[in-house]
């Protein structure tokens, strides 16, 4: 009876806020698609500051992208989507820190 019952494991994948707002769209085209977007998403809100008058160091939409992503991609597909930011700005499309 006990090797029945662990012969019987079900993996499951946790569903995400994208998967349950678009739950018919499925498969790796999709989740490429996906992390390309988020990881883009993410460098483009890296550029817009809020200057404060309190000091000199500005507070960028960066972390808000970064949770953001993780937030509606989940854990798996937001590393993949960091990762690709990261290529981007190694490769220049994207500039990571102000000159």
């Amino acid at each position: 009876m006990t090797r029945m019952m662990m012969d019987m494991t079900v993996q499951v994948r946790p569903v995400t806020i994208v998967d349950a707002i678009c739950p018919r769209v499925m498969g790796p085209a999709w989740d490429v698609f996906l992390v390309l977007v988020f990881g883009t998403s993410v460098g483009i809100f890296a550029q817009i500051s809020i200057p404060l008058p309190f000091t000199p160091v500005p507070i960028t939409q960066q972390t808000f992208g970064v949770l953001l992503t993780g937030t509606l991609l989940g854990s798996g597909r937001g590393v993949g989507a960091m990762l690709v930011y990261l290529a981007e700005g190694a490769s220049g499309l994207i500039r990571l820190l102000a000159a």
